[in-house]
């Protein structure tokens, strides 16, 4: 059984009567969200569908953590402007101008990012903004029990501490209404909606109503049982910093039920990710970081989402940017020619492990009925640097490819393998320039040309000529290359010669 739908159907035992199953996930909003951030988004995502596959009612909701402080600025904004960024420290990052004035604020730029590019690996969800949330007041009611709880927080908190919290902490923080900067200094409370606060930035001193002011949040390990609570959520997995025995988590549940009573959701741990042939641990503060529109410089999408249905989330694994890239996308097409091995099988009996066919449906949410073209990266690597920007159209001509769906692939790989090779330049697989050729070998492929009328034997035909005039094949060919490319090598020749005419290539080569 997939992990996916293993984990679907222990949440619908855990929760058999739920008349809709809510799961979460969210990310806040404070840098570049990075493909180990999709993990958690995606994880969801994919338990969603097994879900919905088993008849249940279910929605997916998204909460954007753009209700946080900016703490610190990252490497990766303008260098300009960093300075003036180091204003804002403390402030709401959705109050903060976005640094490349694209977006409304700091956090709406990420947050624009990361949904757009959803939507370019097939995936959607519904949006919660926690920001206009809290400031809407949504939460009074929630915060107002953890006020009201407080001794028990704090006692639940001092259970995962080696030194209790101080008699002055709180389980909220606030914006000061004079700087608009965070602080946790809270003076006292009326044991209703007000809290008597001041600022540790600025020193104002004042009040502040949650139930008509909502710039009041809840520190985040109360805030979120306080939001399994509110949205009834049956699933949220977590990351592995939070999983850890006396962890986050186990606090969580501990609040939800003793503050919030309620049970705790369906929770399991999804492991990190990494990159190889990258820059190293992924950091949205350092700057350091692959987005979904990064990695798809070199994945198509269904091949980008196979990365992660492929492995459990309770393993890790490295999204190959070096040369095992090649291997990546030849699992997949295994994996695709099974499935459609399968479906154009007239006997349907075979055995097939039905894991087979979800992973791919998984995989490829865009799949046709009919067996998709599979082009060979390495191949198209080579034309890209031979014919240039004949490379797509030649290939699309010589396979007789007519089918949209494959035209698109054989763009997408070509446009990732141009993009590869650029950022990479790993050395084996660059078609030096080549200059040199030899005369004697010019003037016999010159000859062939001339006097041999291209047909379907025209490869045998070259092959045995040269042979006859005790040439080997591979300078013959060589040559052959570096003459009409000024490279080394090339697609096959009969294909150079159907494609561009034999006319035309004998001109360029005499013109040489």
């Amino acid at each position: 059984m997939n992990w996916a739908e293993k984990h679907a159907r222990e949440i619908i035992n855990l929760f058999p009567d739920k008349e809709e199953y809510v799961c979460a996930s969210g990310i806040t909003p404070s840098g570049f969200i990075h493909v180990g951030n999709f993990r958690e988004y995606f994880t969801v995502d994919l338990v969603v569908q097994e879900l919905r596959k088993l008849g249940k009612k279910v929605k997916h909701i998204h909460s954007w953590d753009n209700f946080d402080p900016f703490r610190k600025v990252p490497k990766n904004i303008p260098e300009e402007r960093k300075e003036e960024y180091q204003n804002y420290i403390g402030m709401c990052i959705t109050d903060i101008p976005d640094p490349w004035n694209k977006e409304k604020s700091y956090a709406d730029f990420f947050i624009r990012k990361f949904e757009d590019e959803l939507k370019m690996v097939g995936c959607s969800a519904e949006y919660l903004y926690q920001e206009k949330i809290y400031r809407a007041t949504t939460y009074k009611e929630g915060i107002k029990l953890a006020l009201i709880n407080r001794s028990k927080v704090m006692e639940v908190y001092n259970k995962f501490r080696k030194e209790p919290l101080e008699d002055n902490w709180w389980p909220v923080t606030l914006w000061c209404e004079k700087c608009n900067k965070i602080t946790d200094i809270i003076l006292g409370y009326d044991g209703n909606y007000t809290l008597d606060y001041k600022c540790k930035n600025c020193n104002h001193e004042g009040k502040l109503n949650f139930s008509e002011n909502g710039n009041v949040k809840l520190r985040w390990r109360v805030d979120w049982p306080m939001r399994w609570a509110y949205y009834n959520e049956t699933f949220e997995p977590s990351g592995k910093d939070h999983m850890s025995s006396g962890g986050s988590n186990d606090l969580a549940k501990i609040l939800i039920q003793d503050v919030y009573n309620k049970e705790p959701p369906y929770v399991f741990m999804y492991e990190f990710i990494g990159v190889k042939g990258g820059a190293g641990k992924m950091s949205s503060s350092s700057g350091n970081v692959y987005t979904i529109s990064d990695i798809l410089r070199y994945y198509i999408p269904e091949a980008f989402r196979f990365l992660y249905v492929s492995t459990k989330p309770n393993s890790n694994f490295d999204i190959q940017l070096d040369e095992n890239i090649f291997q990546r996308y030849e699992e997949f097409y295994s994996l695709e020619k099974k499935y459609y091995d399968y479906l154009e099988s007239e006997n349907k009996d075979e055995k097939i492990d039905p894991d087979i066919l979800k992973e791919y449906e998984m995989s490829n949410v865009w799949k046709t009925n009919k067996r998709p073209y599979q082009p060979k990266p390495q191949e198209i690597l080579v034309l890209n640097q031979v014919l240039g920007d004949d490379a797509v159209n030649f290939y699309i001509k010589i396979n007789n490819l007519t089918e949209k769906e494959d035209l698109k692939r054989v763009k997408q790989i070509s446009e990732c393998m141009k993009n590869w090779l650029e950022d990479f330049s790993i050395d084996k697989y660059i078609c030096k320039t080549e200059a040199s050729f030899d005369e004697n070998i010019k003037a016999e492929i010159i000859y062939f040309l001339e006097n041999n009328e291209y047909d379907k034997e025209y490869q045998n035909n070259f092959y045995n000529y040269m042979k006859s005039k005790n040439i080997n094949i591979k300078d013959a060919f060589k040559n052959f290359y570096i003459l009409l490319f000024k490279k080394s090598v090339g697609p096959k020749f009969s294909n150079i010669i159907e494609y561009f005419g034999k006319d035309i290539v004998l001109d360029k080569i005499k013109k040489i």
